[in-house]
């Protein structure tokens, strides 16, 4: 008894879907998103968009990303299942205008999968970010 207390404390600490036996699979995040990232970095901006993601991972803006430092970028990517016991995902996505490419190293999905959020990084410069996604109708 108390060895199945730890487990399901611990599972809920560490995010593990509530879904009871269901394991996420790529097409949970087909669809429109909201976007919102924030840099680390002293010279970081925040940026937003909406973004369509398709049932196999890719990902492309519907209009361009605008950051608070009055610059905006096309973007495209794709996002992929990482470890779906977990509903964790990872994947890369290129600010088309700047080069730039964001790896989104660790994000998970909730179990309503209305929210991801997760972490990332800049590739070339290795500034860390974090980001929220919500579910757009």
């Amino acid at each position: 008894m108390k060895t199945e207390r730890c487990a399901l404390a611990l599972a809920v600490a560490f995010g593990v879907s509530s879904q009871a036996g269901a394991a996420c699979t790529q097409n949970f995040l087909a669809g429109k998103w909201s976007v919102y990232v924030q840099g680390a970095g002293s010279s970081s901006a925040a940026i937003a968009c909406n973004v369509v993601i398709s049932s196999t991972g890719g990902l492309s803006a519907s209009s361009a990303c605008a950051s608070t430092n009055g610059l905006s970028s096309p973007v495209r990517g794709s996002i992929k299942l990482l470890n779906a016991n977990i509903c964790d995902y990872s994947g890369t996505v290129t600010l088309t205008a700047f080069a730039l490419k964001e790896q989104f190293l660790r994000s998970t999905l909730a179990p309503d999968r209305s929210v991801l959020s997760g972490v990332g990084y800049e590739a070339s410069t290795k500034v860390g970010y974090v980001f929220t996604m919500i579910r757009l109708p």
